[in-house]
């Protein structure tokens, strides 16, 4: 057999069974011929037959037409360089077809065919080489390997249909799409995109994507209606505008873990979709780190390093049973956590820090347990739930933020325990609420009042403890039934308790080194009712303008007595 190039070349072509080598020689553009008088094959032949094997090697080869490697047929590219004529289809390989590609280059043409097509069944190595232009390589088979390649500059470099291989160590460059992967359990490893539209795209696959280097795409991932294990990538966003990480679409139980996602719009969007999103590094993004929109339960955030993002670190809308548990979310420019519509959500065990808003916003929401997390030094609020009709809060603390530690605005909540402390404003600051109830909740060293009150109906706690706050109770107007049983209110810098309207009861409290009263009541339709109370002394209260009391000073309108000698609780 003969190939024809487009210099003087050597050749080689086994025909099984009978090996035959042919002499250099200089031909026309063209294919090959079969140095055999039994089955002679014309020049310019595009089809390699069974019992076949073609080899271009140490040449530049130009193809006129498609090359087809039929069943039983071997075709090998080797340290060769290939040019595809305008309307070529490259090197196409039916069932059973074997073709090598090594050490080569596929060089660009005008026309948009595929440079290379190798149909399932077939067999592919695709090895050290360089593809350019058209559109790429198709891999329909099982029986492939893709490995230290380089795709470049191709509308779709390499496009993986129900195959189960591995693909590792290529290069991609400024391809509009990587690598495309419809059906099949492909595997990309330790491969490196940069540019482009999509790194990766999947679409009904079930791949792993693993230990991969994505940079400068619009989309590093776009992921589609496909389960997969998304592990281990290290993914840097250099295009303007930023494009998204991750994109999880209409999906079904991804696992994305361990993740460097930095620069993107968006690191992690996950829309109609479930994931498992765990132990990823998400910083420096434009926008959120992770954003859920209308997820599809269950699924998971945990353990995650979520900072310096340019807007919420975490940010959830029309979601529910997503749980939010042992994450570090720090120092991004709005919110730690953004949850609007939500339901069935549990927040457990979590850090936010340093946000440029509120540690926590929830709002609104149904049926959520906030338990153990930690809201410190935000620029807002530590914890925001608004518009919640169920909550509950337990020992959660909310130290060092700007404005308040807690605000309940809206909301049913039960608060077990917890702290706010060292927080500009409020320690909790309970507004517009309903039906909230507490025990053992604690504030101190706030700059406004440890608890405050503002037209709130059904207010009732249990051993509720204020102390170096400006006050330790405040009862602001338009409260109904607020009731403190067994409070603590002491060293605060004006009153332990300061009631500005409507009926309070304060029965078994302790009021003890208020710079001020330990209860003072400014108004004159109500009173409040601080029976069994101890008042920092055995004699009772200090009562103007005389009196035997020695303890904490008590306004008018306030019943006291009996009081207690000494601290009950």
């Amino acid at each position: 057999m003969r190939i024809r190039g487009k210099a003087s070349l050597a050749v080689f072509i086994l025909v099984v069974p009978t090996v035959l080598v042919a002499a250099p020689v200089a031909l026309a553009e063209g294919g090959f011929e079969r140095l055999s008088t039994l089955n002679p094959v014309p020049v310019n032949t595009t089809v390699v037959k069974r019992g076949e094997h073609a080899i271009w090697s140490n040449g530049s080869f130009r193809f006129q037409h498609t090359v087809t490697i039929e069943m039983g047929g071997r075709a090998t590219l080797l340290d060769a360089a290939a040019e595809f004529a305008a309307g070529s289809g490259g090197f196409l390989v039916r069932s059973g077809g074997t073709l090598d590609v090594l050490r080569s280059t596929l060089d660009p043409a005008a026309g948009s065919a595929y440079r290379v097509l190798a149909e399932a069944g077939s067999t592919l190595v695709l090895a050290n080489s360089t593809v350019t232009g058209g559109q790429g390589v198709r891999v329909e088979t099982s029986k492939a390997t893709v490995d230290d390649n380089t795709f470049q500059s191709i509308p779709l470099a390499l496009h993986l249909v129900g195959t189960s291989i591995t693909v590792e160590r290529n290069t991609f460059l400024a391809n509009a799409v990587g690598v495309n992967q419809t059906g099949g359990f492909p595997v990309l490893r330790a491969n490196r995109f940069e540019g482009g539209t999509y790194c990766v795209r999947d679409w009904l696959s079930d791949p792993t994507i693993d230990g991969n280097e994505m940079l400068g795409c619009s989309y590093g991932i776009w992921h589609e209606r496909s389960e997969s294990l998304l592990v281990n990538n290290r993914m840097i966003d250099k295009a303007d505008p930023p494009g998204t990480g991750m994109a999880v679409v209409d999906t079904m139980s991804p696992v994305i873990r361990g993740n460097n996602i930095s620069n993107w719009g968006t690191g992690i969007l996950i829309r109609n979709a479930r994931a498992y999103i765990r132990e990823n590094t998400i910083h420096g993004n434009v926008l959120d780190g992770v954003r859920v929109e209308r997820n599809s339960a269950p699924m998971d955030i945990t353990s995650n390093h979520i900072y310096k993002n340019g807007r919420d670190g975490i940010h959830l809308s029309f979601v529910s049973k997503v749980p939010v548990t042992d994450n570090r979310v720090g120092s991004n420019g709005r919110h730690g956590l953004y949850a609007a519509f939500i339901a069935s959500t549990e927040v457990r065990d979590n850090t936010f820090s340093g946000n440029g808003g509120d540690g926590v916003r929830i709002s609104p929401g149904n049926n959520l347990v906030l338990e153990g997390n930690m809201a410190r030094s935000n620029a807002g609020t530590g914890f925001v739930i608004g518009a919640v009709s169920t909550a509950t809060l337990d020992w959660n603390f909310a130290w060092y933020n700007k404005l308040d530690g807690y605000e309940i605005r809206g909301a049913s909540v039960h608060l077990e325990g917890g702290e706010a402390g060292v927080n500009g404003r409020d320690g909790f600051a309970v507004v517009n609420a309903y039906e909230v109830t507490g025990e053992a909740p604690r504030a101190y060293s706030n700059g406004g009042a440890g608890f405050r009150f503002a037209a709130t109906q059904g207010v009732s706690m249990t051993a509720p403890l204020a102390n170096m706050n400006r006050d330790g109770f405040l009862v602001e107007h338009g409260n109904e039934n607020v009731v403190l049983a067994r409070p603590t209110a002491y060293a605060n810098a004006r009153d332990g308790l300061r009631s500005l309207a409507g009926p309070t009861s304060a029965r078994e409290g302790a009021w003890v080194g208020n710079a001020g009263y330990g209860i003072q009541n400014l108004d004159a339709l109500n009173v409040v009712d601080a029976i069994l109370g101890y008042w920092g002394a055995p004699t009772g209260p200090t009562v103007a303008p005389a009196t035997v009391g020695k303890g904490d000073r008590v306004s008018t309108g306030v019943l006291f007595a009996p009081f207690a000698p000494g601290r009950l609780n």
